[in-house]
């Protein structure tokens, strides 16, 4: 119950495009929106280029209260969005923000009236390009954040915090994108097989028992 209570956003892909833009989640009938996507029995197939998927009207609570994003991919190291949260009120719209770094690890961002952001050493985001890797994000508020990554939680010691807060305003956000940013020529390349979006922070059980569920 603690994990399917927090979801607001969820889906597992398959070659059945339909089925896997489907937010699996009781009472969200949203569907996950889709252009360029190739869509196998692995996932769906993000080319780096041109692909792109986005969730529009999510019931997100305030981003104050926290959050977890999780996925489950096979990608191509570089920079590149995973996903990030749009439609939002005050600061341009923008939310938060997940991404892959090429150079930096995983690296988050959390808006305020300001800003801060976190990245991770680079040993905690390196993975085998054929190997399916589980990766995550959550937050108790905005001005913390804890990344999952290789089974567990990154240590404190192997991140960054970049910037500062001011907690003024506080963004609420309505929709999600998955693998872009628009007006940025950095896209996913990669297969995504599963995300998860919570409106609550989660501990590292919660998160491995969701990952357990999408194998």
């Amino acid at each position: 119950m603690g994990v399917v209570s927090k979801l607001r956003a969820a889906l597992v892909m398959s070659d059945d495009a339909d089925a896997s833009r489907s937010n699996l989640v009781c009472g969200q009938t949203q569907q996950w929106m889709s252009e360029n996507v190739e869509w196998s029995s692995e996932g769906a197939k993000l080319d780096g280029v041109s692909s792109k998927m986005w969730l529009e009207n999510v019931e997100f609570a305030n981003l104050q209260q926290g959050l977890t994003w999780l996925v489950r991919l096979k990608r191509e190291i570089g920079d590149a969005p995973i996903l990030e949260s749009y439609d939002c009120t005050a600061w341009s719209g923008f939310g938060a923000a997940f991404w892959d770094g090429a150079s930096r690890g995983l690296f988050g961002v959390r808006i305020a009236s300001s800003y801060s952001s976190y990245q991770t050493a680079l040993e905690t985001n390196f993975f085998d390009a054929n190997s399916s890797v589980e990766v995550g994000l959550t937050s108790a508020s905005v001005s913390s954040r804890t990344f999952f990554s290789n089974g567990g939680f990154v240590p404190p010691e192997k991140g960054t915090v970049i910037g500062s807060y001011t907690a003024s305003v506080i963004p609420n956000c309505t929709s999600l994108r998955l693998g872009f940013q628009r007006g940025d020529s950095r896209m996913l390349n990669g297969t995504v097989q599963a995300v998860a979006v919570m409106n609550d922070s989660m501990t590292e059980a919660e998160i491995r028992s969701f990952f357990g569920l999408v194998r």
